[in-house]
């Protein structure tokens, strides 16, 4: 991954060809990419829910769990854009991917060109789709600033704003301390301080406080999570 900008999106792509992973990895990484990679569905899956993850570029055939599995476990939890890479061209293949939750269906082999326009378009999508924020109540509008739960407009400081909207595009998932101090902060957790605890405290006291029920949870030894169930 050297060569690759510090902020570049990071892409996980999903093959059980490592040959193939290793070329899209230098297509990727030269258009500006950060990437992981996964050469079976269980490691996928795992990879594909980090909160860093910008696009997951996945096989429908995989071992142990195919590709149209992990992809539905994936759209369980998460909305991170899914670009499917497959040898399958039958329509039903395709028709299924798509109901399953893929953002597009690209076929192998491919045309560097192609995929590149490929993941350019479904992210340009993804990030156009995720001006407004929702969890239960709670409401964000990302290009305007703007914050409301229950129709009350929330007043945020610029950390707390970054801090909810992290929060927000990972709903109801456990995020650990690291995860967070190092997509909100851009540094890792040190045990030694209290910051994130601080703005937590910030975060709660604006968005749960005075509301029927809590959207800001703590997880016993894990983490943080925002839930709108």
């Amino acid at each position: 991954m050297s060569g690759t900008p510090h902020d570049a999106k990071r892409i996980v792509v999903v093959d059980d060809d490592t040959r193939l992973i290793r070329l899209i990895e230098r297509y990727l990484q030269t258009a500006g990419y950060a990437c992981d990679a996964a050469d079976n569905g269980e490691e996928g899956l795992r990879k594909a829910l980090l909160p860093s993850v910008a696009l997951v570029i996945l096989d429908l055939i995989l071992p142990p769990t195919s590709g149209l599995t992990v992809l539905k476990q994936i759209r369980d939890v998460a909305t991170v854009p899914v670009l499917i890479l497959s040898a399958r061209t039958d329509v039903a293949v395709r028709v299924q991917a798509l109901k399953a939750g893929a953002d597009d269906y690209l076929v192998k082999p491919f045309n560097r060109a192609e995929l590149l326009a490929r993941v350019e378009a479904v992210l340009r999508r993804s990030q156009a789709g995720a001006s407004v924020l929702r969890a239960a109540d709670l409401e964000m509008d990302v290009h305007e600033r703007v914050v409301r739960r229950g129709g009350r407009q929330i007043a945020l400081r610029p950390t707390e704003f970054r801090l909810l909207e992290f929060f927000l595009r990972h709903k109801n998932r456990v995020l650990t301390r690291d995860e967070i101090m190092k997509n909100v902060w851009g540094m890792d957790f040190d045990p030694g301080t209290n910051l994130l605890s601080v703005y937590i405290s910030y975060l709660r006291r604006s968005v749960d406080e005075g509301s029927a029920a809590a959207l800001i949870r703590t997880v016993r030894r894990k983490g943080f999570m925002l839930t709108d169930r």
